[in-house]
Order: structure tokens, then C-alpha cells, then sequence
């Protein structure tokens, strides 16, 4: 009796012992498993106190967002809750832009990123981040797409020359953009943010403002920002491509503007200019300045028939080496191409100008230094060659020597007489 007994004391005691071992690994699974549900909430946790509701679910890059927030209890102010912004799923610590909501309901305005993409609103019970997880309360997703942003620019070409105006309109550029320092700038085609020329800023509204192409030629773009604080991960609001083209040469310019006369155009610009080749440019620059044809009327030499000599001629830009002769094949010098230049500009602009009465009319330019070969300058050329070296369109030779008697080439005729109309044309001379 007393083994049985015993026997059976072990059974009821070993059985308790197989329990307790269930209880004991039950507690420990529950205890893991609350581990690994208190880790999947560290950015999630129960339902509290506390909503969020946005103006809309899709914005442009650097809008507005009104964000409505109620229910927020006292007890959540003081704990500092907050609501934030994140990329969808982010991490919680990974907040952007963030805010302390007040006990109660209230309006809370966020700037959406500058980035496309997808992104939710978020409100947490706590803000500690430190030795505690705060407590997710709400999530409202949005969504920022780039072609759903103000503002848009335009160019008033696709190519430009170096240096060139480049004429930029922008339209709606709203409020929050123009506080938010939106502007507009030129960059090398694919270029980072930080690499562009100057920045325009832009007011609210629409408008334009005037760019200069760059003096390289190359692929570029204007981009439109809708703020001025540039992140790695910013993109424009708006970008439009351009190219800049090489710059034109002067007798590419003066081509184009008319001023190689038709016995120029296929001859050799290398060689000396003839006084009757000269004259024809001489008229052709008149001619652009004023804006009127030069007349001729009768024909005092015995040497030339030639319709562009009496031209300038009778306008008054050109005499005869005497009173018979104009001497069409002789060559001309720099003095000389000084000289019939200005002429051009004084027939054009000084009213009762002829060639006769000129000596009363002083021109009025910026003072230069003597030239070291100023002895060397005719007294009847030499008002017009200071004029036109103070100017920039006959240079002194390094500055210091005008060699007043040396020859001219026709091309360097023709690029005088571009020099003369881009510097006078539709400005008038300063005279007295």
C-alpha cells in the first residue's frame, strides 16, 4: 500500500510538472510575440484621440496644404504631439516638414514637397523619439505630381545667338511661389540645381523678364523654380530648352544687315579698297542710318560714271581729289575712312549739315589721350579720327598709334561701317 501510494504522490506531482512546463513556455511565447508586435508598432500603435483631414489628396511641388486637425486632447499637446510630413511607408523618424497641433481643432498650413511622388500626413500621440515610441494616431496619403504645379514659362525662340536677349514670360506664379522666392534662371542642359546663372525672381502673377544667352554655344535651359530652397532631390516646376548658336562674325552682321555693296560680295576682301568701292559702303551706311535712299543729280567728273561715287558725291560724305576728278581707283586710307564715317553721321543727323559748313559743328564724345603718331594726323580729319577711336570703331593700333596713312582692306571698310551703324543707328550724335 505505501509503494502504491507513493506511485501515485509522483504521478499527481508530474503531471502538475508537465503543466507548469505548458504555462512556462505559453508565457514565454506570448511574451516574444508581444515583442514582435511592440516592433511592428514602433511607428504604429493603438487607435487614440485625434484626426487629420487635408484640402485635397494631390498637389504640385511646393503648394500649399491645409491640413484640418481635431481631437487633439489636452493630455496630447502637453506630450507635444505632432503631425508631419512622410514619404508613403517611410520610417517614423524620417518625418519632413512637421508641426505641434493645439488642444482641440484647428488649421495647420504645410508647404507639399518639392519632389513627385507619393506621401502621407501623419499625427503621433507623443514626440518622443528617444527611449519611447510615439503613439501613431492618424495617416491621410497624398499625392504630389509634378504636372499639377503653378506656374509655367515660355521663351520667344529656341535658338539665340551668344550674348543675345532672351525674352522669358511666366503666368501664373501664385502667391506662396513668389514668398517662397520662386525664380527663374539659365543652366547648362542637365545641370544640377546649383549650377545655374543668375536667378530672377519672379512676383506673383504673370509677366516677363529679359535673359542673356550665354557667350558659349551649347544646349541649355531655363528653368522655373517654384521656391528658392534647392534640395538634392528638387526638381523644377517647368523647364524649357534653348540653344545658343556660335557668335556671327562682323561681316557675317553686316551681310546680313545689307551693308556689303553687290561689287564687294564675290571680290577679294583681303586687298585695298578703291575710293569708288568705299563709296559704295559709305552710301549703304548712310542709307541704313538715315533710313532714306541717297539721291544723285548731275556728274562733275571726267574720270567716273559710276552711280554709288556721285551719290556720296552729292550727299556730301566724299569730295574729287579736285574739281574734275574723283580719282575712283586710287586707294583710301585710315584718316579718310574716319573722316567720310562721321560725315555720314552728321548728314544724317545734323539738320543744315553739308560738308561746307562743317567746321561749325563740334561733336561731343568721351575724351582720349593723344595719340603718339598725333603729328602724323591731317588737322581736317583729325576731330573725326578721335571720334570715331573714342568710340571703338577705328581703334588706335595698340592703343598708342593710329597710323593715319596706312590703307584699309575692304573687308575692314565694310566691318567700319557695320561698327558705325550697330554703335549710331536710331541713337543721334551729341554736338554743339
Amino acid at each position: 500500500m505505501a509503494c502504491r501510494g507513493a506511485v501515485r504522490i509522483r504521478q499527481i506531482l508530474g503531471g502538475n510538472i508537465v503543466k507548469k512546463k505548458i504555462i512556462i513556455i505559453a508565457l514565454a511565447l506570448a511574451a516574444a510575440l508581444a515583442a514582435v508586435i511592440g516592433a511592428a508598432a514602433s511607428c504604429h500603435g493603438g487607435a487614440v484621440s485625434g484626426s487629420l483631414k487635408l484640402d485635397k489628396d494631390s498637389y504640385g511641388p511646393n503648394e500649399k496644404i491645409t491640413v484640418s486637425v481635431a481631437g487633439i486632447t489636452e493630455k496630447m499637446a502637453n506630450d507635444k504631439a505632432f503631425v508631419a510630413i512622410y514619404a508613403k511607408d517611410a520610417v517614423c523618424n524620417a518625418w519632413g516638414e512637421s508641426q505641434r497641433p493645439a488642444a482641440g481643432s484647428g488649421v495647420l498650413d504645410f508647404t507639399s514637397p518639392a519632389e513627385a511622388g507619393n506621401y502621407e500626413m501623419r499625427l503621433y500621440r507623443t514626440g518622443s523619439f528617444d527611449g519611447g515610441r510615439p503613439t501613431f494616431v492618424a495617416s491621410v496619403p497624398f499625392v504630389v505630381n509634378q504636372s499639377a504645379a503653378a506656374g509655367s514659362i515660355t521663351l520667344d525662340a529656341a535658338s539665340y545667338a551668344a550674348g543675345s536677349a532672351i525674352t522669358v514670360k511666366y503666368s501664373g506664379i501664385t502667391g506662396r511661389m513668389a514668398a517662397n522666392g520662386a525664380f527663374a534662371a539659365i543652366y547648362a542642359k542637365g545641370a544640377g540645381h546649383y549650377a545655374g546663372g543668375a536667378r530672377y525672381a519672379l512676383p506673383q502673377g504673370d509677366g516677363a523678364i529679359t535673359l542673356a544667352a550665354p557667350k558659349e554655344a551649347g544646349e541649355y535651359e531655363v528653368r522655373l523654380y517654384g521656391a528658392n530652397l534647392l534640395s538634392a532631390d528638387e526638381s523644377p516646376v517647368m523647364t524649357v530648352p534653348f540653344s545658343v548658336t556660335p557668335p556671327k562674325t562682323e561681316m557675317q552682321r553686316a551681310a546680313e544687315m545689307g551693308l556689303v555693296p553687290d561689287t564687294l560680295k564675290n571680290a577679294d576682301l583681303s586687298k585695298n579698297i578703291s575710293r569708288a568701292e568705299f563709296a559704295a559702303v559709305a552710301v549703304k551706311v548712310y542709307e541704313n542710318i538715315a533710313g532714306k535712299k541717297a539721291a544723285t543729280w548731275g556728274n562733275p567728273f571726267t574720270d567716273t560714271t559710276d552711280m554709288e561715287v556721285l551719290k556720296v558725291y552729292n550727299i556730301g560724305l566724299m569730295a574729287g581729289i579736285s574739281q574734275r576728278e574723283f580719282a575712283p581707283d586710287a586707294t583710301l586710307d585710315r584718316e579718310q575712312c574716319a573722316t567720310v564715317m562721321t560725315r555720314a553721321l552728321k548728314q544724317a543727323y545734323i539738320p543744315g549739315w553739308t560738308i561746307s559748313a562743317d567746321g561749325g559743328y563740334t561733336l561731343v564724345y568721351p575724351p582720349i589721350g593723344k595719340f603718339a603718331d598725333d603729328h602724323r594726323i591731317s588737322d581736317w580729319a583729325k576731330p573725326s579720327v578721335y571720334f570715331m577711336a573714342s568710340n571703338g570703331v577705328i581703334p588706335a593700333l595698340g592703343g598708342k598709334v593710329y597710323l593715319p596713312w596706312g590703307k584699309v582692306t575692304r573687308e575692314q571698310a565694310i566691318v567700319v561701317g557695320l561698327r558705325v551703324v550697330e554703335k549710331f543707328a536710331g541713337k543721334g550724335l551729341e554736338y554743339k
